[in-house]
């Protein structure tokens, strides 16, 4: 992942992740998913949730009043 990019979520079910990852695209700010699952065992590792720097507070904002 690029220096500018952080993590904005973080959890071990995908599909919370791909429901932040529309909302947040449909905000205008733009997200990448890293699944670090265990390929073999789905139920070890996280999903990861990463953003700009720039549109870091914004997103934190937005995720914070879907939760």
């Amino acid at each position: 992942m690029e220096k500018d990019w952080s993590v904005v979520y973080k959890t071990a079910n995908q599909y919370e992740v791909d429901i932040l990852q529309g909302m947040l695209r449909e905000n205008g700010i733009e997200s990448v998913i890293i699944n670090q699952k265990d390929s073999a065992y789905m139920s070890f590792g996280n999903t990861f949730l990463y953003v700009h720097n720039n549109d870091f507070p914004r997103a934190q904002e937005l995720i914070e009043n879907v939760e």
